[in-house]
């Protein structure tokens, strides 16, 4: 595409009502939406000052989201090298040293917010790598102000290690990304009690992610979940493992934390009464009580078919 048709789809674009941007981005060829990444990247930041909310496109949260998906969709079916349009173009933005703080910006918009550049796969990330090692070490002040440096370092840790780790910060998607490489009890046991420490608030950036983590191994989440209630010190900690054990444990598990439940809806601590613990470890007893109830139920006389007893 010539510089000037370049030029000309992007005008079209910034005219472009809300409700036909996706629609009229998914005909494009990679060729044809290269010249607009800049412009989707500076339309995924979440405006923050009245500054940007002036310049930036005012597009709603679920088209955000749905730009940040087409746009992982399309690296990942980029071919992974620069000589891809698409990839070159993000190569670019990438390598080019931001010396404004709108540049800075429109990086940042590939790491944080909708997370595209920690949503692809490795062997998509590679054709990056020596921009990325660029603003690890030699970011510009704008980058470093961004925290930039942190995320590719962060990035280039991910792209070298096949290690599963617990995550460093509560917006750490990479270290996510490496627990759900994980397969085996064995290599999970040793990150589940670092891992739990992340549903301490729901709110963090990784805490559901780090939550779906603990749902894949139930079994071992029990000896640190009861290391946690026995404390009595954390209520809105104590609040989502009950919520955890609730909608993700077993009940044949969670009857090993029936002491340390019942102490809480018994006899909560004051951060735990303050959280309204108790009310959920009475539900967590009442899900047990009704498994225990209906288990014996269904335990048939020896010998005899379940067939025969039904009406």
């Amino acid at each position: 595409m010539s510089t000037d048709a370049g030029r000309g789809v992007v005008f079209e674009f910034q005219h472009t009502p809300e409700s036909q941007i996706l629609p009229k981005l998914s005909s494009l060829s990679s060729a044809d939406l290269a010249p607009l990444i800049p412009l989707l990247l500076s339309w995924l930041v979440y405006p923050s000052t009245s500054a940007e909310r002036d310049t930036l496109k005012d597009l709603s949260n679920e088209t955000r989201d749905q730009l940040a998906d087409f746009l992982i969709s399309r690296l990942t079916a980029a071919s992974p090298t620069t000589g891809d349009p698409l990839v070159a173009q993000i190569h670019a933005a990438l390598s080019n040293p931001s010396g404004t703080a709108d540049s800075a910006r429109e990086k940042a918009a590939l790491f944080y917010y909708h997370g595209v550049m920690l949503s692809l796969p490795k062997e998509h990330i590679e054709p990056y790598c020596d921009a990325l090692t660029r603003m690890a070490w030699t970011s510009t002040a704008e980058e470093t102000a961004r925290g930039l440096d942190l995320r590719c370092r962060y990035l280039l840790e991910f792209l070298d290690s096949s290690q599963a780790r617990v995550p460093h910060s509560k917006s750490d998607e990479l270290a996510v990304r490496s627990l759900e490489l994980v397969r085996t009890a064995e290599e999970m046991c040793p990150l589940i009690p670092g891992v739990l420490e992340w549903i301490a608030d729901m709110n963090w950036p990784i805490a559901q992610e780090c939550w779906d983590q603990l749902a894949r191994f139930p079994e071992l989440t029990i000896e640190p979940i009861r290391a946690v209630l026995r404390r009595g010190d954390d209520g809105g900690w104590a609040m989502n493992i009950l919520s955890f054990l609730l909608d993700d444990v077993p009940r044949v598990l969670m009857e090993r934390l029936r002491p340390e439940i019942e102490r809480i809806a018994q006899r909560p601590t004051d951060d735990e009464i303050e959280c309204m613990c108790f009310e959920s470890a009475a539900e967590c007893l009442e899900a047990m009580d009704h498994w225990a109830a209906r288990m014996k139920i269904l335990r048939w006389p020896e010998g005899q078919s379940l067939h025969r007893h039904r009406t």
